[in-house]
């Protein structure tokens, strides 16, 4: 130790109480969410520093605005940044609440994440948590969609063996066991920090989050389950259960909702101040809802108005929902209905094929089991829609058949047959006439006239997925009639996408392969058009099925800037082929998507970065002591980002539906002359500014 710091390593004096100094000497309280128990001291200011330690509720806690945040990570794709907030918040010592780990397990289900369902649940058993009913419900969803069999067996034998049917003069719903945290204005005064907090512990709250009876929600869930994983026989004596004891015990009251105007809830949809109900495309991350203002009173929570989103922000309004996706909501069914509605699920998760005698076997099961007064009030439509579409999707049923079905049960239950039934019967044609192949359709085209004749007859609004259904029955008929079809009933009538789009293109590619090149041409040149006009996002998919035939047609849907950006990557792919120059910033992403940043500073050792952000490649002139850091290309610049100056090459530009890549291989594999014995650039430039002027 040099002798100019020793003064610095003697104690530091505290200040005297009341002396008003600043509080860095007082210790920090490590339970308070603000740290503001270092002002005890000051009995001046305590009307309004105490009063900041307890919220008005828990909807303003942090621990919502985690939960708003992870439903907002959700809806944007991003299921394992919200499995990350999870770790934040036991870092902070926060125990999550049940909300938290759903939201999650239904994110992964979304957009197909196993690893992450199973992680987070295996964080949910690490905590010692005991699941409630709902987060069961979610949990054997979640087992279904991945087929996850062990884990469904482990969770039923772990956490369903006590689920009991409510008995007659049993109190429905239960009384709340624990109240919710209150507080006189004295007791923040009197007690003590540890006996001002509510404690977050979901396992305190066991019983209150059964108060809701729902024992026939997990059966089914179970069941549904354990039928998708190829366990038929364990399946069965599920249902059995729920088909003794439905019929003979009273149905439990379900639990209220938080909006009451809406029925049909997501359980992934995030409150209104944060997430509009339509569907948002471009959306700002609305973490902090209410922010702090100092006034007489002291702190008080306002919203915060300044993050919401305006109106001209929000994106195109979504394709409306057909009936046979989205059910009603269950939990409000009686027990009979919901027998029906088991019976409902459970053929809608067989694997297999299905028969109209396992149909009748799973509606004879429930009609039996039911008593005579208890079938007088069943709506059986959307049974028959589960039926008719395993019927569609099943090898070797013919398309009349399923038509001729579809009268005699709705003839026999006193059904109107819907718009949904019907579409199942246009996909069983699409998929008879694929199976046939050419020639083999027979009277499937008149069949399919006289199917939609009688929709249009019962005079009932077809949604966007019939029409979609009756395109691609055209297409796979070949009757040269989805276009007129299309133009007639769903150009100006719903927001149409990509999936219209790529059906479309097999019937203009089908025309060009029967000799007309230039029909095809001006289809696929109208398409184009119209996706732009209608605010279509093209896919790529959709934009390589026009290229595939730009030899014969000479369609194109690049634009310059897309064509540039193409040909620069191309070269730059050549050349490292040949030539690899390392690193590559470009592919050897490793450095900077590490949990901590690789330069050890002072300032960044063991920080915590967003997983897949720039956060971690933040640079400090002041610690660059390693001679690499300077020069490294990722701190410098990002090949990668959208919004860097693009650098035109000086070789002659080349089209990405050029065939074969012999030119190349060679030693001189850039020549212009080469080029152009393949298009003549220049030519093709001089036809794009005409056709897209500006």
């Amino acid at each position: 130790m040099s002798k100019s710091t020793w003064a610095y390593r003697l104690p530091t004096p505290l200040p005297m109480k009341h002396s008003l100094l600043p509080f860095q000497h007082k210790k920090a309280n490590p339970v308070s969410p603000w740290n503001s128990s270092h002002m005890e001291n000051y009995e001046h200011l305590k009307g309004n520093v105490v009063l900041q330690m307890q919220r008005p509720s828990d909807v303003f806690s942090v621990r919502h605005q985690k939960l708003l945040k992870m439903q907002l990570e959700v809806k944007a794709g991003r299921p394992l940044w919200a499995l990350d907030d999870l770790q934040q918040m036991y870092e902070a010592a926060m125990l999550p609440t049940l909300d938290h780990y759903r939201i999650v397990l239904l994110g992964a289900v979304e957009w197909d994440e196993r690893q992450t369902a199973l992680d987070c649940w295996a964080l949910l058993e690490r905590q010692s948590v005991i699941p409630d009913d709902k987060t069961l419900c979610c949990w054997f969803e979640v087992c279904k969609f991945f087929g996850l069999r062990d884990e469904a067996l482990r969770a039923w034998n772990r956490y369903c063996t006590e689920f009991r049917f409510l008995e007659e003069g049993e109190q429905d719903p239960k009384p709340v066991r624990r109240q919710k945290h209150t507080l006189k204005r004295d007791d923040y005064y009197n007690l003590p920090w540890w006996k001002k907090r509510w404690e977050f512990n979901p396992n305190e709250d066991v019983a209150d989050q059964h108060r809701y009876n729902r024992t026939r929600e997990i059966y089914a869930a179970a069941s549904t389950c354990m039928r998708a994983c190829g366990e038929h026989q364990l399946a069965d004596d599920l249902f059995k259960v729920l088909a003794e004891k439905l019929p003979a015990t009273p149905t439990p009251v379900a639990e209220p909702l938080s909006d009451p105007k809406s029925i049909r809830t997501d359980l992934t949809a995030a409150d209104d101040e944060c997430l509009d109900k339509k569907q948002v495309r471009y959306r700002i991350p609305n973490i902090y809802l209410f922010t702090l203002r100092r006034s007489t009173r002291g702190v008080d929570w306002v919203p915060n108005h300044e993050w919401l989103i305006p109106e001209h922000h929000q994106g195109p309004a979504h394709p409306e929902r057909s009936r046979d996706v989205e059910h009603g909501d269950a939990r409000f069914y009686t027990n009979a209905q919901y027998l029906l509605y088991a019976a409902e699920k459970s053929l809608r998760s067989v694997k297999e094929d299905v028969d109209e005698a396992t149909v009748q076997k799973w509606l004879d099961e429930v009609e039996a089991a039911l008593p005579d007064e208890q079938k007088q009030g069943l709506n059986y439509e959307d049974f028959v829609i589960a039926a008719l579409e395993k019927l569609a999707s099943a090898d070797g049923v013919r398309a009349r058949r399923v038509h001729e079905f579809m009268h005699e049960i709705c003839e026999e239950k006193q059904l109107r047959p819907t718009v949904a039934m019907h579409a199942h019967v246009f996909r069983a044609i699409a998929r008879e006439a694929e199976q046939a192949g050419e020639g083999g359709a027979g009277d499937l085209p008149q069949f399919l006239e006289e199917t939609y004749k009688e929709l249009r007859r019962s005079r009932q609004r077809i949604d966007l997925s019939t029409h979609t259904a009756i395109l691609t029955a055209h297409v796979a008929l070949g009757t040269r009639k989805a276009h007129a079809h299309f133009v007639d009933h769903v150009l100006r009538g719903f927001t149409w996408g990509n999936d219209q789009i790529s059906i479309l293109l097999k019937e203009y590619r089908a025309v060009g392969d029967a000799g007309d090149n230039h029909l095809q041409k001006k289809l696929c040149e109208r398409m184009y058009i119209w996706s732009s006009r209608y605010n279509v996002g093209m896919n790529e998919a959709n934009k390589q099925y026009i290229e595939d035939d730009f030899e014969r047609i000479g369609v194109q849907v690049r634009t310059k800037e897309e064509l540039i950006t193409w040909k620069f990557k191309r070269q730059a792919t050549l050349r490292d082929g040949l030539q690899p120059t390392l690193p590559n910033p470009v592919m050897d992403r490793v450095t900077h998507t590490l949990k901590t940043s690789d330069h050890l500073s002072p300032d960044h050792l063991n920080e915590w970065v967003v997983p897949y952000s720039n956060a971690g490649r933040s640079f400090n002139w002041k610690y660059s002591h390693t001679p690499h850091q300077a020069d490294s290309i990722s701190d410098v610049r990002d090949l990668t980002d959208l919004n860097r100056v693009r650098y035109i090459p000086q070789q002659t530009l080349l089209s990405p539906w050029v065939k074969s890549d012999q030119w190349a291989t060679t030693k001189d594999s850039f020549r212009p002359e080469r080029v152009h014995e393949k298009l003549n650039i220049n030519r093709w430039l001089e036809d794009t500014n005409k056709a897209f002027p500006g």
